[in-house]
């Protein structure tokens, strides 16, 4: 579960200006809108693996938390890439694409390193591929 980086560091036992250097290290995280700046979530369970991981795994975990986005990216440009009658459904056939696939790589991925994450959130263009297919 994503915290706000203040209280993920409380339950973590260390400063949030730790988990900000940890984030620009390549510890999984989250920024959200907060206001006029953004917001870095963090899953303190995450946290924990990536913190008492090797160098070698702590790449792996971070491959692991954007690779979700890279594939929904790539889904939603061949969703914009395609025409025809049946555009909005489509919509809906690749954001389920998008899961299947990206926990498929998760999996495999989990299988030699099992500090790697699950999918923590839907990324913005798949949200808007299953609003597309709903008809919002």
């Amino acid at each position: 579960m994503n915290l706000p980086i203040e209280k993920a560091a409380i339950e973590l036992g260390t400063k949030p200006g730790t988990l900000r250097r940890y984030c620009k290290q390549g510890m999984p995280h989250q920024s959200g809108a907060k206001g006029r700046g953004k917001a870095v979530m963090v899953d303190p369970a995450v946290a924990r693996q990536w913190i008492g991981a090797t160098p070698d795994a702590r790449q792996v975990i971070a491959l692991a938390s954007e690779l979700p986005g890279w594939i929904a990216q790539a889904i939603f440009n061949c969703w914009q890439e395609s025409d025809g009658l049946d555009k909005r459904r489509l919509a809906g056939v690749l954001a389920a694409g998008w899961y299947l696939a990206a926990t498929a790589v998760l999996d495999r991925m989990r299988e030699q390193n099992s500090a790697v994450p699950d999918i923590s959130s839907i990324p913005p263009e798949i949200q808007h591929l299953q609003k597309i297919a709903r008809g919002i």
